[in-house]
């Protein structure tokens, strides 16, 4: 082989020394810049457009508090998930351009961090299986000015709406008022007299009171001829003989990029409940709805017909005898809901009693996206048969258009009114109405006067001059509008949204609450999901473009389903012996239990030396079980640990390993065909 000289020898040395300045000139140089590369699938560690237009816009500053446990406390995959937590925060404060501050903090017992994060209402939560381990904090507080928010508890399974949650927060925190929703509705909502029938007056809806908690809420009568002015949302609930005037300014509003949510329904329960035993004199068609006079110039009608799902079919009691299955009573579960939408992604059973169905397309330059619907098993169904008690799913054809049974419209939409406001046209008319009578009146006053044209001729039974230029005293006046009328608006230039939804009895407390005793009280509970829905989507519409245009986020985990194979032997190995120790325990806590209450001094009892021997021993047997259980866990967290360290150090120097060996072998063979 043949040997460097000193002098290589030193070029080598000097040209090795010249790679490692370079090296650490360019790390710093680059650390000046951040240069940010998403290179996961869906984008996850990316922003969203609504978010970043928000953080652009941000009205006032605002600080971030993340409170998170550290230590072993905090099991190896929340503390995982909290680092992303905090790896999304501060891309927030990157975007705001130092509006939003971050601040971390670690809430161990009796410390002031603790304090503070009860102060803002976050908990910690005990993991451990009795309930009786430390307390973990995992929870977010934004603060700004005197207005202040916090997430309890930042959970995992929650983390596909994380980015809305913390967008939401900021939102609430940083807004100057709270928004105006404007709230149509033929029934009483807002509670009221009741029906005349009943005489008790009915309690406003869980739905409603929980919109006057969150919301300037304004209620509209169906008989108004116009809507409130600067509105966030527009909630319409049953839209049954709404004022054609009315109907117009809804049109204006959303043509103007206004925010709507309709409930609609073809049988409306609540509504037949609301008329009292006399019913409607329509019969069941006096308690349908719909919004067809509009939503039909957006591409999207719904059909009078009741939605029959044998699939989702529920089974319901009709009097006094058994539960029968009702496919037209839907019950929602699993891929009829769709989870790729904030509105609808964390829900699981969802109740329609007596649903629509939605048909057509978006009409050009909106967007239509589904937010519920029935399988392909479903079929429409009449009112009547469903009503009777029997299964009308039984016989049932499967229709295509009976599965829409919400959706959400976006885009500018156009106006269902073309030619105008309707009362344009109704003025024309009375216009019109006018001139002929007056016209009249002037030729009967000219031919049936006394003197007939020798009246006229010498002036006799003819109006003076000045009289002819007065209104007759029988014509009614028309009262004009002093203020100029807004312009008419065919298109809209600015977008709007529209979110359909073909049942109102969803938000029904019959049907959506479940009121139970408890210790002479009465709790009302969520039945299902049918309020969370109809929150959620007011939450949307009445906040910012960024809640609207946010979406669940993808999955975040792509776990090596071999190292989780590993991982479930380790807990397998260690669970035995953990039952084994908590059911140890349970049993000496029990004895020990019982022996205080014998010992009871209120109780009058003496207890022997025998038994105070007893209790000492269950008290030791308690403390030695206590600490074999937490070193079995201690024990079973360090052999997770240490897979994760192996696998971590096989990834990170696998790569390194194969380029060195690589390396030597190519500088091997070098040498020797030199050397040859």
């Amino acid at each position: 082989m043949k040997r460097l000289s000193h002098t290589e020898r030193w070029r080598t040395a000097a040209g090795a020394g010249a790679l490692f300045v370079a090296l650490l000139a360019i790390n710093v140089v680059a650390s000046a810049f951040r240069l940010r590369v998403d290179l996961t699938d869906e984008r996850l560690y990316t922003l969203s457009e609504g978010t970043r237009s928000f953080l652009r816009m941000l009205p006032r500053a605002a600080q971030l508090k993340l409170y998170a446990t550290r230590g072993e406390a905090m099991p190896i995959p929340l503390r995982q998930y909290a680092r992303r937590v905090e790896d999304l925060l501060r891309e927030y404060v990157r975007l705001s351009r130092g509006k939003l501050t971050l601040e971390i903090y670690d809430p161990r017992p009796d410390s002031d961090e603790e304090e503070w994060a009860r102060k803002y209402g976050i908990e910690g939560r005990s993991l451990d299986f009795l309930g009786e381990g430390p307390a973990v904090f995992l929870g977010l507080a934004a603060v700004s000015g005197s207005r202040e928010g916090a997430i309890s508890f930042l959970s995992p399974e929650n983390e596909p709406r994380l980015e809305y949650e913390i967008t939401r927060l900021l939102h609430e925190v940083t807004r100057a008022q709270k928004p105006r929703v404007g709230l149509l509705s033929p029934l009483n909502l807002l509670g009221g007299p009741g029906n005349p029938f009943g005489g008790r007056p009915s309690p406003a809806w869980t739905f409603a009171r929980e919109l006057q908690a969150l919301y300037e809420v304004v209620s509209v009568s169906p008989t108004d001829d116009r809507l409130p002015e600067n509105l966030s949302a527009l909630v319409i609930v049953h839209p049954r003989e709404v004022d054609e005037d009315l109907l117009y300014a809804v049109d204006q509003y959303v043509v103007g990029g206004g925010r709507l949510l309709v409930f609609m329904d073809p049988l409306c329960l609540a509504d037949v409940e609301s008329m009292g035993p006399m019913g409607s004199p329509f019969g069941l068609s006096g308690a349908r709805s719909d919004l067809n006079k509009l939503t039909e110039a957006w591409g999207i009608v719904m059909n009078p017909m009741l939605v029959a799902d044998p699939l989702a079919a529920t089974a319901v009691r009709a009097g006094d005898g058994p539960p029968t299955r009702n496919a037209a009573w839907l019950t929602l579960r699993g891929k009829a809901i769709e989870t790729g939408e904030i509105a609808t992604s964390g829900l699981n059973v969802m109740m329609l009693p007596f649903a629509g169905a939605l048909s057509g397309t978006a009409a050009t330059g909106l967007t239509m996206t589904p937010l519920l619907r029935a399988s392909e098993s479903a079929g429409l169904t009449d009112p009547m048969e469903a009503t009777m008690g029997g299964d009308p799913g039984r016989n049932l054809k499967p229709d295509p258009t009976a599965r829409l049974l919400a959706v959400r419209l976006a885009g500018r939409f156009r106006s269902a009114f073309p030619n105008g406001p309707p009362n344009r046209q109704k003025e024309e008319r009375r216009d019109e109405e006018k001139k002929e009578p007056a016209a009249e009146a002037a030729t009967t006053a000219q031919t049936s006067s006394p003197g007939g044209s020798d009246a006229a001729e010498h002036g006799e039974g003819a109006p003076a001059p000045s009289d002819a230029r007065e209104p007759a005293a029988d014509m009614p006046s028309v009262k004009k509008n002093d203020s100029m009328p807004p312009a008419h608006l065919k298109e809209g230039s600015s977008t709007g949204v529209v979110v359909i939804v073909t049942d109102v009895d969803l938000l029904y407390d019959r049907f959506a609450i479940e009121r139970r005793s408890f210790f002479g009280y009465e709790v009302a509970q969520l039945a299902n999901d049918n309020l969370n829905f109809a929150w959620n989507l007011v939450e949307q519409l009445a906040g910012s473009e960024a809640l609207i245009s946010l979406r669940s986020r993808g999955k975040f985990e792509r776990p090596f389903h071999r190292v989780q194979k590993i991982e479930q032997r380790a807990l397998a190995q260690w669970r035995a012996e953990e039952e084994r120790l908590m059911a140890q325990l349970q049993r000496t806590r029990e004895r020990l239990a019982q022996l205080r209450n014998i010992s009871d001094p209120n109780q009058q009892v003496i207890v022997t030396e025998e038994q105070r021997r007893e209790i000492e021993r269950f008290r030791k047997e308690q403390f030695e079980t206590e600490r074999q259980l937490k070193e079995v866990r201690k024990q079973r967290r360090r052999d997770i640990e240490r897979l994760g360290w192996l696998v971590k150090t096989v990834n990170l120097a696998a790569v390194p390993l194969a380029v060195a060996v690589f390396g030597v072998a190519h500088g091997v063979a070098r040498r020797r065909r030199a050397a040859a």
